[in-house]
């Protein structure tokens, strides 16, 4: 009669004192090894989701603005929760102008923010994180110059008259 292949482990961890090798039959390490598959394809989608959860789609309520407007960010996270997010704003230079944190109850939210007068022109993109995961989203938009009124102009000095 055949002897059956075994594997021997054995403990040498102070936790568990030698008291000789434990044997493992082929047969056991494959239901083990069976049992560890399984178990690993029934974690992998909940780690997948856990993983990113959140999609967040950013929004502004106009694509230009002109210094000292006032800009309103809408922020959607689908699935729906009650999230806290991190927002920054950032300039056509990539220097942080603003930031702050808002809480999305039931997956929305919006906040806003005043462009300044001194701020450059150009594309500044909003950056939305949802807090304690790696889900984010963004947007753009343009800050032009004011536009000059036509009936503004330039006043000239007046001329003196000397007698």
């Amino acid at each position: 009669m055949a002897s059956r292949p075994t594997l021997s482990l054995t403990r040498s961890h102070s936790l568990f004192p030698a008291r000789g090798a434990t044997q493992v039959t082929q047969t056991d390490a494959r239901k083990i090894g069976a049992l560890s598959l399984a178990l690993l394809l029934l974690l992998f989608p909940l780690v997948a989701t856990l993983a990113n959860p959140y999609t967040v789609s950013v929004s502004t309520s106009s694509s230009t603005y002109t210094p000292g407007d006032t800009v309103t960010v809408n922020v959607k996270i689908t699935p729906p929760d009650n999230v806290i997010i991190g927002w920054e704003l950032y300039d056509p230079n990539g220097a942080r102008k603003d930031f702050g944190q808002v809480t999305c109850n039931s997956g929305s939210c919006s906040f806003f923010f005043n462009t300044g007068s001194s701020w450059p022109t150009g594309t500044y993109k909003v950056v939305v994180a949802v807090s304690g995961t790696s889900d984010q989203g963004s947007t753009t938009f343009t800050l032009k110059a004011a536009p000059r009124h036509p009936h503004q102009h330039r006043h000239q000095p007046l001329s003196t008259i000397s007698p």
